[in-house]
């Protein structure tokens, strides 16, 4: 599948890996990043993604479909 071309190197090679918040596109979109780390090494990647996310503004969603 396209969408897990990126969990490949991670998951081959056994390094950590964390997926966070970058941003927004012009348009509004999210923009994500993903961080591989060294072997035991989550904790510098849990740091980098926490402080990530205390820096990039949240956005309410533009388009939100109601499902429950």
């Amino acid at each position: 599948m396209e969408i897990m071309r990126f969990t490949t190197a991670g998951n081959m090679t056994g390094l950590p890996a964390i997926s966070f918040p970058a941003g927004y596109t012009k348009s509004g979109l999210p923009i994500g990043m993903q961080a591989i780390g060294r072997a035991w090494e989550e904790s510098l990647l849990l740091r980098l993604a926490l402080n990530a996310e205390e820096i990039v503004e949240r956005k309410a969603p533009m388009v939100h479909y109601k499902i429950l």
